[in-house]
């Protein structure tokens, strides 16, 4: 399985999470007239780390992913879920070492009239 669809497993069968966005997580681009608050992801990065005579078998990917909400406690509530769905996660049997929070912002979208918190986790793979 991808590791784009283990994330969005992961994010789906949590919860804390789905009590508050269902269904609504999303790869990047957000569909157009959503409710909210919901989620996209998207790949920032991706990097396999390298050996000597062959590959090391482990490789990193740099997911942001995004909660949109219509208020400030709408979003900081689905954050918390999404913390605490993937900080330290792992799961061996999909090739998830480790996920790492590595940087979080806050947004606004005046053309949307929109809240948002971008977080960047770091994920450690086995490819």
């Amino acid at each position: 399985m991808a590791i784009e669809e283990v994330l969005t497993a992961r994010l789906k069968a949590y919860s804390g999470l789905t009590a508050l966005v269902s269904t609504r997580i999303y790869p990047l681009p957000l569909p157009q007239n959503t409710t909210f608050p919901a989620v996209v992801y998207e790949t920032v990065s991706g990097f396999e780390y390298p050996a000597f005579s062959s590959n090391s078998g482990t490789a990193e990917r740099l997911f942001q992913i995004t909660v949109w909400g219509e208020t400030t406690s709408s979003v900081k509530a689905v954050e918390a879920q999404l913390k605490g769905a993937l900080e330290r996660w792992r799961d061996s049997g999909n090739g998830v070492q480790d996920v790492f929070l590595v940087n979080q912002n806050d947004l606004y979208s005046d053309q949307l009239q929109l809240r948002a918190s971008a977080l960047d986790f770091r994920f450690l793979i086995s490819v």
